[in-house]
């Protein structure tokens, strides 16, 4: 009779069909508003490594060591929200400001000796490179 546990819980909450429907299309209307502003609003302008650059476009691993995938998306994720630095300063991310040839960069750890670097341009992060430490 009923489809799912999820169903079976609306139901005797006392909500009808068109409800159910009605409060699914608001929750699609809500997620596709959100899913525009998270790719409207980028601020990473610029990649030195070009596989870093395609698997933040597309999600291939081909450029990047395939276990460093899921701290990549994470720290880019934040990256591309970020609009200074700082905001990259995660507990665990070992977040720095570099010296030397690299004044003015930035870098948070990745794995043992890999490093996500960068820079930024007023709120934009641009030069986002891949870097083993070694």
């Amino acid at each position: 009779m009923f489809e799912s546990k999820f169903e079976r819980t609306l139901v005797r909450g006392g909500l009808q069909r068109y409800e159910k429907r009605r409060l699914l299309i608001n929750l699609i209307l809500s997620l596709d508003l959100c899913i525009v502003i998270l790719y409207g609003i980028h601020v990473i302008k610029s990649f030195r490594h070009k596989g870093l650059e395609k698997f933040f476009q597309t999600g291939s691993k081909a450029g990047i060591h395939p276990s460093h995938a899921e701290k990549l998306r994470d720290r880019l994720l934040v990256l591309n929200n970020a609009s200074a630095p700082s905001d990259m300063a995660i507990p665990g991310w070992d977040f720095h400001a570099l010296s030397h040839d690299m004044k003015g960069h930035y870098a948070v750890k990745v794995d043992r000796m890999w490093r996500l670097t960068f820079t930024f341009e007023g709120t934009d992060a641009i030069l986002v490179d891949y870097q083993d430490y070694r």
